[in-house]
């Protein structure tokens, strides 16, 4: 519930304005009432208002010198001004004091509930885009204070996990990635960096204990899992209070961070379950091997020391982060190497790709040795605007399919690799971004041309099972859910 002040130096006009309040106005209560405006400012001190309702009129400080003074340490303060003057230059100050609303004495009870009505769905706005924004902050390590928590997280006590579709976030596409997040009036709160990821914030009222909340894990497990890929979740073991917020979620995305390996489904508990395995010696060697075979261009037994590397991954089942890491130098090394011809300004971008979307080990190793040691046809044998034209109508005829690069590749006989790079060269973009972007451009169309259809239907018609997921993709990628789209185009 908003809080309210109550400010006017006429007893009689408190007491109706406050009952008004209390039959016909629920999303509001009052936080206290004053008789001048000294005396709301006193109040302010001690009580934290979303809302001041005050008449103009009063002695020495008048109610839009008020409102002045608090918009310069509150302007977030929204107002609604009452007064028996119609005066029109006290009307035009209220606007440009940027005042919610403006209504005369006598006040009806009806338009006021209105008034208040409207107040209130700012303030949601309001409260949704600030509690988006600490969120943000929250998932990308930006500090946040107890007091900001409090304020932008209604409930006093939480559950929470975090869940991961396949990899970590793309090295050079999570900047401009779109971020996905729930609506404000769903009760269970969620943000994703991406639309691979979702970090879950359960109020402890919204379910019936641990066993309920372990059935909601469950549950988020087997929706994001797709196309033989794999899934991470580091989950809260407790219920927790709102200011341990910050601390919680830090401890699940250094968890996910630590922890995630290519291929392996895993529930990880903060503190219990961390993946322990790191780089050995061995892998340093088999590093060098590598790098020593290019210089000497012997390349195919290059090949046989990074397929002896990946294998080593897998069986010590080395962290993905720890993984990428070494991928990256053994890179780096061949593309250094004086006898290595195969380097272009798009290699870090295709490597990325790659070990952004490999499912598994295998497919890492078959992707990256492809990448760095191409056969002697290499990729120009498909590298054709032909050949990606067709890819593309592909893309566009499938697009209500489960649609991934394994799958592509394994419908036109090619890698991973090449398919990044047919992207990257002739869309300019990865694979993903695109299908992101074509996917949402078709969803637009449709509301635009077929009104008539669910949101439901228009969601699976471009590829999304889950309509709720289709909805927040759509509204972090449009800046409007499909339903608030399909009415502006409706009018």
């Amino acid at each position: 519930m908003y809080k309210v002040l109550l400010v006017d130096d006429e007893p009689a006009a408190l007491e109706y304005i406050g009952r008004i309040i209390e039959k016909k106005c629920n999303r509001f209560e009052i936080a206290g009432r004053a008789g001048s405006s000294e005396e709301a400012l006193l109040m302010l001190k001690e009580i934290p208002a979303d809302m001041i309702i005050t008449d103009i009129k009063m002695a020495e400080l008048d109610g839009l010198a008020l409102i002045e003074k608090v918009k310069e340490e509150r302007p977030e303060t929204e107002f609604v001004i009452i007064s028996g003057y119609s005066d029109f230059e006290y009307a035009k100050q209220a606007i440009l004091n940027q005042v919610h609303d403006y209504i005369l004495k006598p006040v009806d009870p009806m338009e006021f509930a209105e008034i208040m009505d409207k107040a209130a769905k700012k303030l949601d706005e309001r409260a949704f885009l600030n509690r988006t924004a600490l969120l943000r902050s929250l998932c990308h390590g930006v500090y946040v204070s107890e007091e900001e928590l409090k304020e932008g997280f209604e409930d006093k006590d939480y559950y929470a996990f975090l869940i991961r579709r396949n990899n970590l976030p793309h090295r050079f596409e999570t900047s401009g990635a779109a971020d996905v997040y729930s609506a404000w009036h769903e009760s269970i709160i969620m943000y994703g960096r991406d639309e691979n990821e979702a970090l879950f914030l359960i109020p402890a009222q919204c379910v019936d204990g641990w066993r309920e909340f372990q059935a909601l894990v469950k549950k988020a497990r087997e929706k994001y899992r797709i196309d033989g890929g794999f899934v991470t979740v580091a989950v809260k073991d407790c219920c927790f209070p709102v200011e341990e917020m910050a601390e919680t979620v830090r401890g699940l995305y250094v968890t996910l961070l630590q922890s995630l390996v290519y291929g392996h489904d895993q529930v990880l508990y903060p503190g219990k379950t961390e993946n322990s395995s790191v780089i050995a010696g061995e892998q340093r060697s088999e590093l060098w091997a590598v790098w020593h075979h290019v210089n000497n261009r012997e390349y195919e037994k290059a090949s046989l020391e990074l397929k002896k590397l990946c294998d080593d991954f897998e069986k010590r089942r080395i962290p993905e982060i720890q993984v990428q890491n070494m991928i990256r130098q053994v890179c780096n090394f061949v593309w250094m190497s004086e006898n290595y011809q195969e380097y272009s300004g798009n290699t870090e971008y295709l490597l990325e790709d790659i070990l952004y979307n490999a499912l598994n080990m295998d497919m890492l190793y078959q992707s990256v040795n492809e990448l760095l040691f191409p056969g002697k046809e290499g990729i120009e044998k498909i590298d054709t605007p032909e050949f990606f034209e067709q890819i593309r109508r592909y893309v566009n005829i499938h697009l209500h399919e489960t649609m991934t690069l394994n799958h592509i590749g394994r419908v036109f006989g090619i890698s991973q690799s090449s398919i990044s790079c047919l992207f990257r060269k002739y869309a300019g973009k990865s694979f993903n971004a695109y299908l992101t972007a074509i996917r949402m451009e078709r969803a637009r169309e449709l509301l635009e041309t077929q009104p008539e259809l669910l949101i439901r239907d228009v969601a699976e018609m471009v590829g999304y099972a889950d309509q709720l997921y289709f909805s927040r993709v759509f509204k972090s990628v449009t800046g409007r859910t499909p339903s608030e789209y399909a009415k502006t185009k409706e009018s």
